[in-house]
């Protein structure tokens, strides 16, 4: 759908901005890597891989993603750098993925996702990632003895937050595919349809 596929753009501002966005995920996904925080590595550099895809499947750099939901993904790796982390943020990185990943289903294949159910991805996905990584505390408190998780109020708090996010995203989501359908010829086209 061309109004998804608005927010790949190969426009000279998008460019400069995503790739200095992209050198700021790679060296947050170093400095983690350094510390040996692997979880915000492995993050870091999926949201890097994701990020990239546009300019590997199309050999043009200067074909990328638009540059504000890269940002969204990206605070949460800044934020934990100037100590201003909090949960929420990690599952507003999630919900700015899952566009990411639902803009490059609907540019680089033959699905069309339209705007709503792209919107309707994002909440799901963030909800499906907060509900693993309680499972996958959990079972770490069990089997590991570690102590994620303070107890089950603490959890139910983290879901909340996580549905917030997601809801959250997806509401500036959709203001999102609103201003991109309304903006004629400042996109590229690309894949197939």
């Amino acid at each position: 759908m061309a109004r998804l596929r608005g927010l790949v753009e190969s426009r000279s501002l998008n460019a400069a901005v995503t790739w200095t966005l992209v050198g700021v995920l790679v060296a947050g996904t170093l400095a983690s890597l350094a510390v040996g925080d692997l979880l915000w590595a492995v993050f870091g550099a999926t949201v890097v891989a994701v990020a990239l895809v546009p300019t590997v499947v199309m050999r043009d750099a200067s074909v990328l993603v638009a540059w504000e939901p890269l940002a969204l993904a990206a605070v949460p790796l800044v934020a934990q750098w100037v100590g201003l982390f909090v949960t929420p943020l990690t599952y507003l990185s999630v919900a700015a993925l899952a566009l990411l990943v639902a803009v490059e289903i609907d540019s680089f294949s033959t699905a069309e996702m339209p705007p709503w159910f792209a919107v309707l991805f994002v909440v799901l996905t963030t909800l499906t990632v907060a509900g693993l990584w309680g499972i996958l505390q959990y079972f770490s408190d069990v089997l590991l003895e570690t102590s994620f998780l303070a107890g089950r109020v603490a959890l139910m708090w983290e879901l909340v937050g996580a549905t917030g996010a997601g809801v959250a995203a997806g509401v500036l989501f959709h203001l999102y595919f609103q201003r991109y359908g309304s903006i004629g010829g400042s996109s590229a086209e690309v894949g197939g349809s």
